[in-house]
């Protein structure tokens, strides 16, 4: 019996990379994916037309949302550079920070003359008015003397400048500021009562 192989002539494949992660499908796929962040990081988002016109006008479109075609007001590359230096550098200003002489009126106080013919009498007699205004000396009520006293009632007139409701000195000589400590005032009780006094309610009497 031959135990003999045939063999072929093919390429012969040992100790080759077989695991998943070695795929050509797969490393051409990972591969992609890891550029993509470089491109991301890379990328240029700016509008190189001049003036940057799409980006323009979606920035009108949304008020939040602002762009820049460049530093300042040169755009893109300095493509709008002339017309900057026109608007800087021409005389076609408004204000050029100098003196303003105005022109002041040939006439100084006096009334308003654009239409017709002023009458001094008259407008002095309307711009400060009459005064309608009458003083005591001159009225239906002078020499008239109104007497509205009303006297106090008794109760107000005893009490309401009594110093005794006002000032404490004045009610007790023996009045502390603040009042009396506590502890002195048991050393008198208990005093009191060593020498045979006793306390009817209001005051201490043998």
């Amino acid at each position: 019996m031959d135990n003999c192989i045939n063999p072929k002539k093919n390429k012969f494949n040992i100790q080759g990379l077989t695991r998943l992660n070695e795929d050509s499908c797969y490393k051409n796929l990972r591969n992609k994916t890891i550029s993509r962040t470089g491109k991301y990081n890379t990328r240029n988002f700016k509008n190189c037309d001049c003036l940057a016109p799409e980006v323009k006008e979606l920035s009108l479109q949304h008020p939040s949302v602002f762009f820049r075609d460049g530093y300042g007001w040169s755009s893109n590359n300095g493509c709008n550079i002339d017309n900057d230096s026109k608007l800087r550098n021409a005389k076609n200003l408004t204000n050029e920070r100098c003196i303003n002489q105005l022109m002041t009126r040939p006439y100084s106080t006096t009334p308003y003359m654009g239409r017709g013919e002023g009458n001094v009498i008259i407008e002095n007699k309307l711009l400060p008015g009459e005064s309608t205004v009458q003083n005591r000396p001159c009225n239906n009520l002078s020499g008239i003397y109104i007497d509205r006293f009303i006297p106090q009632i008794p109760c107000i007139k005893r009490e309401i400048q009594n110093t005794k409701n006002i000032i404490p000195e004045d009610t007790d000589n023996n009045w502390v500021r603040g009042g009396q400590p506590s502890r002195q005032i048991i050393r008198n009780k208990d005093y009191l009562k060593n020498c045979g006094y006793k306390y009817n309610g209001k005051f201490w009497k043998r």
